[in-house]
């Protein structure tokens, strides 16, 4: 069910399941937690994929970060990269002048 159709015929290599968190298979996170995996470490602000579903439990997704193959991980302890690399409580400063009706940066 898409939307208000109440079925559709799709071929399965246009669709692919949400993962935990709203994640999907390609995104891109940073780790918000340091964490020791069987085949390395993963610190704080590691930039990392997603790489499918957690192989341990549905709440988890499985990541890809350059020192760890895969790890299993919350989406609590991992967090969207935005456009430009920026992450979420980023300060930044304008480089342009702009007014809009809320007021002018």
């Amino acid at each position: 069910k898409f939307g208000l159709l109440p079925a559709m015929d799709i071929p399965v290599d246009q669709v692919e399941r949400e993962l935990a968190g709203g994640y999907s298979n390609g995104d891109i996170v940073i780790s918000k937690i340091d964490v020791t995996a069987s085949s390395g470490f993963v610190a704080i602000g590691d930039r990392g994929t997603v790489i499918g579903p957690s192989t341990i439990s549905k709440s988890k997704i499985l990541c890809k970060f350059a020192n760890v193959d895969s790890v299993d991980i919350s989406p609590a302890q991992v967090e969207h990269e935005l456009a430009g690399g920026l992450r979420i409580g980023d300060v930044v400063v304008s480089k342009i002048a702009l007014t809009k009706s809320e007021g002018t940066v």
